[in-house]
Formats: structure tokens, C-alpha cells, sequence
């Protein structure tokens, strides 16, 4: 978890934070993804 916070005044209404939560993929979903954008990229003309 990684918490966000902006640069201004914190006690301002409209000061901004957040939190990140990091989300892990099983490996099989990565590799159908890099699959897919390769071949997007290549019916694209970019490889």
C-alpha cells in the first residue's frame, strides 16, 4: 500500500490524498495480455 498525498494546505477542504493498493495478476493473465497488445501492434503497423 502506498499513501498519496498533494502538496497544499492539509486542513484545507479541498486537499487531496489517496491511497494505492498494489494488485497482483496470476501469471497466465499477463502473458494472455502481452499476447494481446503484441498482437494489436502488430496488425497496427507498430512492429
Amino acid at each position: 500500500m502506498l499513501e498519496v498525498y498533494t502538496h497544499g494546505d492539509m486542513q484545507s477542504p479541498d486537499y487531496e490524498c489517496g491511497i494505492w493498493v498494489p494488485i497482483c495478476k496470476p501469471e497466465e493473465e499477463n502473458e494472455r495480455e502481452a499476447a494481446e497488445m503484441v498482437s494489436a501492434m502488430t496488425m497496427t503497423g507498430i512492429l
